[in-house]
């Protein structure tokens, strides 16, 4: 069974346009997604909310520092011990990122709505 050039280059356009359809839709989706964020963002009820996740925040830091401090000035830790502070500076650790990444979440969502709409003129001026 042989192809042509024109078959095969039809074939390519097709494959290309499907997924250009795929990716306008992602596009726009994540575009959409940007304007809500923009309701929310800067609001009374939004800076009391970061308020508090910010007092968490501090308060996780305090808790890892303490636990820093605590295995420097008594080093003679136990097995289980040593394995609790581990075992705690990981929990508060993962709590701690997990938070900043909430409080980074809108800006990263603006800033990819922009770049969606930025993809989706370029879609359509082609």
């Amino acid at each position: 069974m042989s192809h042509s050039r024109s078959a095969f280059d039809a074939s390519v356009r097709e494959a290309r346009d499907k997924q250009a359809k795929g990716n306008r839709r992602e596009l726009e989706q994540t575009a959409q997604a940007a304007v809500p964020i923009h309701a929310l963002v800067g609001t009374k009820d939004w800076d009391y909310f970061l308020s508090l996740i910010q007092a968490k925040i501090d308060s996780l830091t305090a808790g890892l520092k303490g636990l820093q401090e605590a295995g420097a000035n008594d080093p003679s830790y136990d097995h289980g011990t040593l394995a609790a502070h581990k075992a705690m500076t990981m929990q508060l650790s993962v709590q701690k990122e997990t938070l900043e990444q909430i409080v980074a979440l809108p800006k990263k969502i603006i800033e990819q709505g922009e770049k969606a709409n930025f993809a989706l003129r370029g879609i359509a001026e082609e």
